[in-house]
């Protein structure tokens, strides 16, 4: 009888410490995955703003160059 109670409370034991290792872990891992895909935003931001701008000015630089020959 002891054994069989003692068994049962250590699979207990053993679900619910998993249970709570899982979850606490989910949460870390969400936040984790929430900051590092807000910060590739802010750099693809970056690098996206920064080649329309040398995309324009090599457009603009050529429509003058050419106005200028004209």
């Amino acid at each position: 009888m002891k054994k069989k109670i003692f068994f049962s409370a250590l699979i207990l034991f053993v679900v619910f410490l998993n249970s709570t290792i899982l979850i606490v872990s989910t949460v870390i891992l969400r936040d984790k995955l929430s900051a590092v895909r807000d910060k590739c935003l802010a750099e693809h931001y970056v690098i996206a703003s920064s080649l329309i701008r040398d995309v324009l000015s090599s457009v603009f630089l050529n429509f003058y160059n050419r106005k200028l020959l004209i």
